[in-house]
């Protein structure tokens, strides 16, 4: 059968995000159809439960809230104090991990990270696994 995969992703996107990288994520946000979006290939979207990453859940970790998904709009301030908007994406989940959906996920939309984290855990064991940091850790003291 498999074990389970904890997934928690809090991320806010770069400004000039692609629209079809935003179409896609709101897709997977609303549960929408399950075809590969129209974007560059990745190899996320070749695995099988790639559209059901924000949306799944085990009874595995039961520290964890119930699956929680929110895909916004927020405004922002830059250096020079002038607002704008851009989106964060916020979820937690579980899945079975067959074809390393959790990673590809990670790959697919790290270049578009502005700031924050996305780590998984494995249900056998306590540690975590951090795909996504931005800023790097090292990074917190240049």
């Amino acid at each position: 059968m498999g074990m389970y995969t904890r997934v928690h992703c809090d991320i806010v996107l770069h400004i000039d995000t692609p629209a079809d990288i935003l179409g896609a994520l709101a897709t997977m946000n609303e549960g929408g159809d399950q075809s590969p979006p129209l974007i560059t290939p990745h190899r996320f979207f070749k695995c099988e439960r790639w559209a059901f990453l924000f949306r799944s859940e085990s009874a595995y970790f039961p520290d964890q809230e119930q699956r929680y998904v929110n895909f916004e709009r927020v405004h922002i301030f830059n250096p020079d104090q002038n607002e704008t908007t851009t989106y964060r994406l916020y979820f937690r989940s579980s899945l079975k991990n067959y074809d390393n959906e959790i990673e590809a996920f990670a790959d697919w939309v790290r270049p578009f990270v502005k700031s924050g984290v996305i780590y998984s855990q494995y249900e056998e064991f306590p540690d975590i696994t951090v795909l996504v940091a931005v800023p790097a850790p090292g990074d917190l003291n240049r």
